[in-house]
Parts: structure tokens; sequence; C-alpha cells
């Protein structure tokens, strides 16, 4: 089941809390534009969701970080929540793309979006967020495995652009997601191919709704299907 609905309604939660909220995300946005391929809308439909996320147990996680641009955007956002005794965690293999698989992923190559890690490391000193953000070098399949079986997560932002990777985020953390967290996709219409592939495999097995957003982006809300779907839940608290 495909809807648009839930990114619609995230909106107005941050509104109530911040007023102008379009103002308020672009000062943030603009302070690491430099360092994500993310345009505002997803950025915006990002910050919506992980505002559904903090009413849940457990950390953050991005999966596939480029400059981190992302994870320093969600960091200042948990800062100016006081919400700072969370984790990001953040998971890269920094050295590019694995080989994609030519059968699932009609697009990208290997060695894209590849960053030297000390990069990242720099701008997570330099925003000031080395007590929240931590970073996980390797494949994903080395490093989400790795985490123990109590750790859970209430948002997570899945942006390995393969279906391979995609599917390794979709074993390792879906367990570990609180019910009615968030994952979102980055690239999952995005005419490669492989990102919508894992997500429709998981979401047929599951039943639960793919919510669409800007330029590519959807999300799975973990437990929420056609039928249990409850607008509440887009409420804010």
């Amino acid at each position: 089941v495909l809807t648009n609905y839930a990114a619609q309604r995230f909106g107005p939660s941050v509104i109530r809390k911040y007023g102008d909220a379009a103002d308020h995300i672009l000062r943030l946005y603009s302070k690491v534009r430099t360092l994500t391929v993310n345009d505002i809308f997803r950025a915006r439909s990002l910050l919506d969701y992980l505002e559904l996320g903090l009413r849940h147990e457990g950390d953050l996680i991005e999966c596939g970080v480029y400059r981190g641009g992302m994870s320093v955007l969600m960091g200042l956002w948990l800062r100016e929540r006081a919400e700072t005794c969370r984790h990001i965690y953040l998971c890269d293999v920094f050295s590019g793309l694995p080989t994609p698989d030519r059968a699932v992923d009609r697009r990208y190559e290997a060695g894209l979006f590849a960053v030297p890690v000390d990069e990242v490391r720099r701008a997570i000193v330099d925003f000031g967020l080395t007590e929240v953000c931590v970073l996980r070098q390797g494949l994903f399949s080395e490093t989400l495995s790795a985490f123990p079986g109590s750790q859970r997560f209430g948002f997570a932002h899945a942006d390995g652009d393969l279906y391979n990777s995609t599917t390794d985020c979709l074993k390792y953390l879906y367990p570990k997601l609180a019910e009615g967290a968030p994952m979102v996709f980055d690239d999952y219409y995005d005419q490669s191919g492989g990102v919508m592939r894992a997500v429709n495999e998981h979401a047929t097995r599951t039943g639960e709704v793919i919510h669409l957003g800007p330029v590519g982006q959807a999300t799975i809300i973990k437990a929420m299907t056609a039928q249990n779907a409850d607008v509440t839940a887009f409420e804010a608290v």
C-alpha cells in the first residue's frame, strides 16, 4: 500500500513547536548544505519523521552517511530539543558504494560517494556533536549485526542506494526498531530500482504501508498497516 498521507501530516507538529517552521528548518539546513546531496525538501521530511521517532525509545541511526550532513542536521535538532541523551549512529564504509548487482540495481557505480572518514569526524567535532554522533565504519552487514540484542532504535534513515545495502538495513535494523518508529529510505523511486524492490519485498511480507515523500524518499512505520493505521499517530503529543 502506497500513500503520501504521513508526510503531509507531520508538518503541523513542527509548526506548533517552532512557529515558523520553514525559517527554522532553513536556518539549520543552511549550516549543513555543503555536507549533503539531500535538498531542503528531503531534509524537512526527515526532521518531520524524526519528530515521530522521538516519541519512542531508542537511539537514532543513519546508514549511508556521505559527508555527514543529515546526521549533523539531526544532531543539531536533538540539541535544540534537549534530546542529547540519545545517540546518532553513523554507519558507512566511507570507501564508496559496493559493487551494484545489475540484476536488481540499474544505476550507480562502485566507489560512488566515497568520503574520507576523517572528514566526517571533523564535521562532528566542528558542530560540537561528539557526545551525540557515533561513527561505525564498515559494511552494513558488519556494523549493524554488531549491535547487541538489547539495542533499540526510535528512528532509522537508510540511504544505501542499493538493493543489498537496503536488505541489510531491513534485516538487522527492523527487529531493533521500536513499534511505531519510522524507517526512512532515501532512494525508493530513483529509477535504479534496487531500493524499491527491497522495500516492496519487505512490505509484502509485513503488510506495512509505504509512505511516499519528496524526491525519491519513502518511509515505513513499523507495524503500521492499512488495516491498523491510526491518524492520531500523526498528531503532536
